[in-house]
């Protein structure tokens, strides 16, 4: 059994449109755990619901997190801790998918085989490594992975004994001062003090270990965020209708190219799709990249 942790907080479009790819990746051996944050929509919930009835209540659990720290940390970090530490049965991988992460055919095929490439790694990531600027790419061989010491939040997965070595920083000190917490549990860090939210806790977690991440040379699922909680901005742009159903913004946005996506972001306009229905063989070998 494979868990795949879904966070989700008020972007029903991004939701719906993230599940759908995830229902289209589906294998029987996974099982779903949407976190809903703090705040989230009715249209969140609702969107979670009609997942949970689709694929069955033995295969997705919606929870609502009730909290009162600031940011998604505590959404995502309580969700990895349950992962390993409270649930009977141990998943062999570890998965997390955000609401706005569309995942393409065979996504979940890729994470098993760049972990059996790649056994010593910290994680997986399937999106573009994101250390570098769209454009700057490694040779498009669908059958590589590469290594590299940096960390994600995209399209991620873990053994469960990664996520155990950052899963007990998920309490208290840290989510009520993760800044201060970051600074002295990792006091030789080189990561910037403001990056402290948990994917700057993982990545530190990471870097103390001396571990790097598995991408793949040509990608498996995108970033599709050009607005959220990170990122200012909202769906509905000029010549939108704002009584638009979230269905029907989300499947907009699955047939959005990244020039679309960019068009719509406010900020860090690095958005790059892939065509998610493209069938890709399975990564058999590793480059090294960048030469």
């Amino acid at each position: 059994m494979q868990l795949v942790i879904v966070p989700a907080w008020r972007r029903p479009e991004f939701l719906w449109a993230c599940l759908q790819r995830l229902q289209a990746a589906d294998r029987p051996d996974l099982r779903y755990l949407i976190s809903l944050d703090r705040g989230h929509t009715y249209e969140v919930a609702r969107i979670a619901a009609q997942f949970r009835k689709r694929l069955g209540a033995g295969r997705v659990e919606v929870v609502n997190r009730r909290h009162a720290f600031q940011g998604n940390s505590y959404n995502v970090l309580e969700s990895y801790r349950e992962a390993v530490f409270v649930r009977r049965v141990e998943p062999t991988l570890v998965h997390l998918v955000e609401e706005d992460i569309l995942v393409g055919a065979g996504y979940f095929d890729f994470h098993d085989q760049a972990h059996a490439l790649h056994p010593e790694v910290f994680a997986v990531s399937a999106c573009r490594n994101q250390q570098y600027l769209v454009g700057t790419e490694p040779p498009a061989d669908p059958t590589a992975v590469f290594t590299h010491p940096s960390y994600q939040s995209l399209g991620v997965s873990f053994r469960p004994h990664m996520v155990r070595q950052f899963a007990v920083h998920a309490a208290r000190p840290y989510y009520r001062q993760p800044g201060p917490y970051c600074g002295r549990a990792f006091p030789n860090s080189t990561i910037p003090a403001g990056h402290c939210e948990q994917d700057g806790l993982i990545n530190r977690v990471r870097e103390h270990a001396g571990l790097s991440t598995a991408y793949p040379a040509v990608p498996r699922a995108y970033h599709a965020g050009f607005y959220g909680y990170n990122r200012r901005g909202g769906w509905v742009q000029p010549g939108d209708d704002p009584r638009e159903r979230p269905e029907q913004r989300g499947a907009r946005l699955l047939a959005m190219a990244a020039d679309d996506l960019n068009h719509r972001a406010r900020h860090y306009k690095n958005l790059a799709t892939i065509p998610l229905d493209e069938s890709r063989p399975a990564v058999t070998h590793t480059i090294r990249w960048p030469e």
